[in-house]
């Protein structure tokens, strides 16, 4: 399933640095199809890795303003997770909660739900 993104600005842009990216990966790798799919997973996994920062700064900006329970319904069960109350923002303290591993789970099947209906 593709994601659509409801800005069409990011949409727009999104395209244009795919775009590019995917024309300088073929132009650098040439002909050798192992180097382009691991430079662009090395890259995609940076990316990743400056999403999770993020989320762990934002984790431990709220536990030490004394969030330290899920925030959640319940029951309780798991870790404390970040979820974003607003999922097309950012993660910021003032966009996130903390919730446990089974509320943040639920909260993901609501919204799913939500969005179907």
């Amino acid at each position: 399933m593709a994601l659509e993104p409801k800005d069409p600005r990011v949409k727009r842009l999104g395209d244009e640095i795919l775009n590019y990216v995917r024309d300088w990966l073929d132009r650098e790798c040439r002909n050798d199809p192992n180097l382009r799919f691991l430079v662009n997973k090395w890259v995609f996994s940076r990316l990743q890795l400056d999403s999770r920062q993020e989320t762990e700064r934002v984790k431990k900006s709220l536990m030490e303003h004394g969030i330290t329970e899920c925030q959640g319904d319940g029951p309780h069960q798991g870790n404390l997770q970040v979820h974003r109350l607003d999922e097309s923002m950012r993660y910021t303290e003032e966009n996130c909660i903390l919730l446990c591993e089974a509320c943040h789970k639920r909260e993901g099947k609501r919204r799913y739900h939500d969005k179907r209906e």
